[in-house]
């Protein structure tokens, strides 16, 4: 014991399995397994998910000024 992880219970509530894996670290009281190429990955994902929606966004505006036309 005495060693910290550095996730969180319930930092990856997005990513079920990820999470299940986080509950489970702290159910066996070790630190957790995971390697930064895990956690880079992870990251990644939710950056293009948010790019994806911030596009749609700017679809929707510009149809909006075309109507106003």
């Amino acid at each position: 014991m005495g060693l910290v992880c550095p996730y969180q219970t319930g930092s990856h509530v997005g990513y079920i399995g990820l999470h299940m894996f986080v509950l489970q670290y702290h159910f066996d009281g070790m630190c957790c397994s995971f390697t930064q190429e895990e956690e880079e990955e992870e990251e990644e994902e939710e950056e293009e998910e948010e790019e994806e929606e911030e596009e749609e966004e700017e679809e929707e505006e510009e149809e909006e000024e075309e109507e106003e036309e």
